[in-house]
Formats: C-alpha cells, structure tokens, sequence
C-alpha cells in the first residue's frame, strides 16, 4: 500500500477512559468511514446502525471516521477520530487512509473490516486476512463532478481504478439502492456478492404542526443533487392538482444556491405559490 505523509495532518483519538493514540487493544471488528460522524446526516445514521450490527456480530468493534464538532461522548466504544487540515479532497482523503492502515496495523486480532468508501477499503484490503465488507451508497467518481465541476478527467479515472480495485477485492458488498447495485453489476462485480438493505426511517411520535404551515402538505428532507429525484417529485407533484390547498415542503441542508435550477423549474411549472423552501441553518 502506497503511503502518505502530510505534515499539515493531526490524529485525534477518542477511546474509553484513554487519551493514548493507538492504544494496542484487541477489537476483533472495525468499522471505517470517511464521514464525520456523529452528524445530522444520513450517512451518520447509516453509520450509528451498521455498526451497532457489527458490534452484535463481532465485538469488541472500533469505530474510525472523520471528526464532527465537539468530542462525541460514546460510552464503551472505541471511537477513533481524524481531523486535517489538508484542503484538498484527494490528498485528505490518502491521508485518512494512510491513519486508518496504521490502526489496523497495530491492532493484530483484528478479522472483519467494513468500509463506506475507497479510503477505508484501501486500508482494509491491504490486510488479505481480514474479511470484508464494503458499504457502497455512492461512488466518488459519479458524485465528486457534482461537488468539484472542474475536476480533470484523468483523476476521475484514477478514482474509478480505486473504485474497481475495492469493488472486486471486497469480499461482500453491501448497498441500499437496486440503481447502484445494476450499476456495480455493469461494471463486472459479482452479483452474488452485492446484498441490497433498503433504507430504513426512524419513525418519531408525532409532533405538533409547524407555526405557519396551516396548510397540509408532503414533506422532503434531504439532498438536492440530481440522482436525488427532486425533479421526479416536482414533476409528480403537479399532477396533485385536484389538492388545491396541498403543499410540497422541501428542507435541504444545502444554501439557496443550490436550489436554483430546482426554482426556475418550479415556476415554469407554475407551482410557486405550492412549494416551500427550508435552507441550510446558520
């Protein structure tokens, strides 16, 4: 495995009654993932209960992720953070995998490895002996044009070879989307070893109706790129026509800005008067 050294990167480490950096412990599981976490996003909720399940499975399990605000109070677990001050996606990336090879390094009875990307997994599929499983809700050769449109093609490449090396190393794969797992299929991973688990929702007691929202409506929440299917809701939602007094709520973590090309489509469908928007918070 290639090594990477970047002086502008520190370790945090969060563990159980020790402020030591990679105590030699016994996990025998690891989950890795370059997310921060814990977060209010999605993927820290994927986070939170794939690995309670890799805890049930194979415990002790060490958590390793990306650092989020103030120090996470996790009592009896392993939680292992990383922060940089590296700005480049790419080189921080290689820099979190780098940290995470050096745990499993020092952690030698370790047997299962999961990973949400190709960080993670360069890390873990370095150690032929463990078992492992790769999580995949996205791919950053897809995703990344979205965040970065300037980014050069030849890296795209680069990522997809990282992307394929991790996709037909792992020994499971795991992924919430049939779209993605017809996706991996295409690109000659084993179907027999790709498992779809559908999305869940933590379903909330009910809550009262927000001050001025008097008018019933359907909710979004969530992301606005466009594998998202906002469009799709928007274009379905006109056909509701019959419901003059329905409104379609979106909340988005995202800035304005983001919504632009979502709002010119709203109007030109003449429902601007029946579409909400909710913004990032400050």
């Amino acid at each position: 495995m290639k090594t990477f050294a970047f002086p502008t990167t520190r370790f945090l480490v969060i563990c159980p009654n020790t402020n030591t950096h990679f105590l030699p412990l016994s996990y025998q599981s690891v989950y890795i993932a370059f997310d921060p976490h814990p977060s209010s996003k999605g993927a820290s909720t994927h986070i939170t209960h794939f690995f309670a399940a890799l805890q049930a499975y194979k415990s002790p399990a060490a958590l390793l992720t990306l650092a989020h605000g103030p120090e996470p109070e996790l009592a009896g677990v392993g939680h292992y953070v990383f922060q940089s001050e590296e700005g480049n996606y790419l080189r921080r990336g290689e820099a979190f995998s780098h940290w995470a090879n050096e745990f499993l390094e020092q952690n030698k009875t370790l047997s299962l490895g999961h990973f949400r990307d190709i960080w993670g997994g360069l890390a873990v599929l370095h150690h032929p002996h463990l078992r492992s499983v790769y999580e995949v809700n996205g791919l950053p050769s897809i995703e990344l044009p979205y965040r970065y449109p300037q980014i050069a093609p030849s890296t795209l490449d680069k990522l997809r070879e990282l992307e394929d090396y991790c996709l037909h190393r792992a020994e499971t794969i795991v992924t919430p989307s049939e779209t993605i797992r017809a996706h991996l299929q295409k690109r000659g991973v084993d179907p027999s070893k790709i498992t779809v688990i559908p999305n869940g929702a933590e379903v909330a007691a009910l809550y009262p109706r927000p001050e001025g929202q008097s008018k019933p409506y359907i909710l979004y929440q969530g992301a606005l790129q466009s594998w998202q299917g906002v469009e799709v809701l928007l274009k379905a939602f006109r056909y509701l026509e019959d419901f003059p007094d329905l409104q379609l709520v979106i909340c988005s973590g995202h800035k304005p800005k983001h919504a632009r090309p979502l709002q010119r489509l709203v109007n030109r469908m003449s429902l601007t008067d029946r579409v909400v928007w909710h913004f990032q918070l400050k």
